[in-house]
């Protein structure tokens, strides 16, 4: 096989793969769903600490 040959073999074989990629990521964006479960479990805390805690363990650390 000659240099053009294998030049167009791989040519073709990197559109295949790119393609097959784009397309793989698209049908992932496209069919992922998210349950309710998965919402709840995803919901942000609320950032806030209970001082209590840190008295007591500072009071055990004494």
């Amino acid at each position: 096989m000659s240099n053009k040959d294998w030049l167009v073999i791989s040519i073709i074989t990197f559109l295949t793969v790119a393609v097959w990629t784009v397309y793989e990521i698209y049908h992932t964006a496209v069919t992922t769903t998210v349950t309710p479960v998965q919402e709840k479990l995803i919901d942000p805390f609320e950032p806030t600490f209970d001082e209590e805690v840190f008295k007591t363990l500072q009071e055990r650390n004494d």
